[in-house]
């Protein structure tokens, strides 16, 4: 097999897709995005294949990758769910004006940073994609400013 003509490659293998994200994911209704999106991301990234392994062998591991995805941002998300459905903890009365304080000296992008991190819940990647900037960056922002470090501290208190 080889990645000449991808497209007849991936509609011959659709049932394997099928079966193996079928095998592993609890809801079946997710069961075709899977597919849908273990397609997209082999026709994106065929050109990467180095030949290194076989093309099956190569298929799979997208498809791994895919599932992995799926499962990480669905936990993501029933955290999300389940933070929001708790409530509130007694919080320090004085804590809110510190906080805000201590945001109120961040720069523009720190500000936009902490909300994008800790009020929206964002990954790093994904703030760097909304950002434009690269993830590393995005990272040393994140740790390096003290005023911005101390607000995370807070609100992790709250």
């Amino acid at each position: 097999m080889s990645f000449r003509d991808p497209s007849s490659l991936l509609s011959s293998w659709q049932n394997r897709f099928r079966a193996f994200f079928a095998r592993r994911c609890p809801e079946q209704d997710d069961v075709d995005d899977l597919v849908k999106d273990a397609i997209v991301s082999i026709l994106r990234c065929c050109h990467t294949f180095a030949h290194r392994s076989t093309v099956c062998t190569w298929v799979y591991a997208v498809c791994r990758n895919v599932l992995s995805n799926y499962f990480y941002y669905r936990a993501r998300d029933d955290r999300r769910v389940r933070r929001l459905s708790l409530d509130p903890p007694a919080a320090d009365p004085l804590l809110p004006v510190a906080l805000r304080d201590a945001l109120g000296r961040l720069p523009e992008c720190g500000k936009r940073l902490y909300v994008l991190y800790y009020v929206d819940g964002l990954s790093i990647r994904e703030i760097a994609a909304r950002l434009g900037r690269p993830d590393g960056t995005v990272k040393c922002l994140r740790h390096g400013d003290p005023a911005l470090r101390w607000s995370r501290q807070a609100a992790k208190r709250s």
